[in-house]
């Protein structure tokens, strides 16, 4: 009897010790602070992926997607007349035209010549809006140029903001990519026209039903002085609509818009090339998917909206609800990474906080005379139960003389450790890390890269890891 008992207590305390163990260990941190470090590291495994920024991307059945872009760097200002903006400004044979599918082991591409006008265009745009849902990618707007057009004084048409949308089945794109078959490029998608998918610089979301057209603008014509050479709209809003699939293409149907309703030099959603994410709040009492936008560009010459400069940057962020209101975020003002860069969101449910980290990009000019492109890596985080919301730095991408991140795409992976919250499936819920665990959690590949010893741009292919160590 005396051997069962202590048989027994044995077991126990050996269980509790078990489970004791598997549980996290909590650091002291607060909700507003961030709860890890960021490891970055070059990943080498896939040289041969092409250069690009500013391109549409899915992955899909362990390909990665790659639509659209462009393959040189950031476009310059030195805008004399067309001819130079198209030999120097934004170079046609510079414009991606090929669809990429690439493996671990390499790339197929197909060029976009099958995909009938107008739809065509905003396959070799840059800055196009996109989103994938399962094994469907939705495509919308850009701006690039019709050489088709051979009236050089036409400026305005010639260079476009596209007002189109394409519906994707991934399957039978990668399909058609991979036999080369050009007749299943063209029957993988689905298309339609619309003025509420035309903007480019914007970002494209689907939260329940309804597809969010957050922000951009309508460019048309080149970036010159005087009215003939270019006109310029920004949304100055937020377009919810249902996209329905017919028997003759895509019918946009518009639920609504969110908006402050103010005019263009006192509303805070003039907004462009900003960092848009996905988020989650608490709303009548229980969490919501929603959306965030961060920062961006650029408030109006005869900008009126307080304590903000005109021409620059907005600061505050703005909180997107599903009942089609928003919040002014004016406890955090943000400075650095402020324009459309690789980034990620992690929830941590034992401090009920989320964590946004931005990955390089661009910052307000103001913080650094020499350059406002930055390896800067910052966590923004913000309580879900109240409180003001702050930043983390978190050191650079690298140090060097290169620096990274400008429009860029962020690639989650999977691992045994890496899970996302069941209520957003584009979240890391981090909930379960303990303090000291590291766990990679995704890639981020492409965009634009600044030497900023030579003070050039180009479009680069390289690919860098990025891990969680928890404090």
């Amino acid at each position: 009897m005396r051997y069962y008992i202590l048989s027994t207590l044995l077991f126990l305390l050996l269980y509790i010790s078990a489970c004791t163990v598997q549980q996290p260990v909590l650091s002291t941190l607060q909700g507003n602070e961030a709860p890890f470090e960021i490891i970055i590291e070059a990943d080498t495994s896939m040289p041969f992926l092409p250069p690009l920024h500013s391109f549409g991307f899915a992955k899909h059945k362990g390909r990665w997607i790659m639509i659209a872009g462009r393959t040189s760097g950031m476009h310059d200002f030195d805008t004399t007349n067309e001819q130079y903006y198209q030999d120097n400004t934004m170079p046609v044979e510079n414009f991606n035209d090929n669809i990429f599918v690439c493996t671990d082991e390499g790339c197929k591409k197909m060029d976009i010549s099958p995909i009938p006008k107008p739809y065509r265009l905003m396959f070799k745009s840059t800055n196009p809006q996109y989103f994938q849902d399962g094994k469907y990618f939705y495509f919308n707007g850009g701006y690039g140029q019709d050489e088709a057009i051979d009236n050089q004084d036409d400026t305005l048409s010639r260079w476009d903001t596209y007002n189109t949308i394409a519906k994707i089945d991934l399957d039978k794109l990668i399909d058609a990519v991979e036999s080369g078959d050009q007749q299943k490029l063209v029957d993988a998608m689905k298309f339609g026209q619309s003025p509420f998918v035309e903007s480019t610089g914007g970002e494209l979301y689907k939260v329940d039903d309804l597809f969010y057209m957050v922000g951009g603008h309508i460019f048309n014509g080149t970036f010159q002085g005087g009215s003939r050479t270019f006109s310029q709209r920004y949304l100055n809003c937020i377009y919810r609509f249902k996209i329905e699939e017919t028997a003759t293409g895509l019918t946009v149907m518009l639920k609504d818009s969110i908006t402050d309703k103010q005019p263009d030099n006192l509303t805070q959603f003039r907004r462009r090339d900003l960092p848009v994410v996905s988020t989650v709040a608490w709303r009548n009492g229980q969490l919501e998917e929603n959306l965030t936008m961060y920062a961006g560009v650029f408030t109006s010459d005869s900008n009126k909206i307080e304590g903000l400069r005109s021409g620059s940057i907005f600061t505050n962020p703005i909180y997107l609800y599903q009942d089609g209101t928003y919040k002014l975020d004016t406890s955090y003002e943000q400075y650095y990474n402020i324009y459309t860069c690789a980034h990620f969101v992690a929830y941590d449910a034992r401090r009920q906080s989320l964590h946004t980290t931005l990955i390089g990009g661009i910052q307000d000019g103001k913080l650094d005379t020499m350059s406002s492109y930055t390896n800067n890596i910052v966590t923004v985080n913000h309580s879900l139960r109240g409180g003001k919301t702050t930043q983390t730095q978190q050191g650079d991408i690298v140090n060097t003389t290169f620096l990274y991140g400008t429009e860029a795409h962020f690639v989650p992976l999977k691992g045994r450790r890496v899970k996302k919250m069941k209520k957003n499936k584009e979240i890391f819920d981090i909930s379960h890390l303990s303090s000291g665990e590291e766990v990679k959690i995704g890639l981020f590949y492409g965009g634009i890269v600044k030497n900023k010893t030579a003070n050039t741009t180009l479009s680069t292919n390289k690919v860098f890891s990025v891990t969680l160590r928890m404090k």
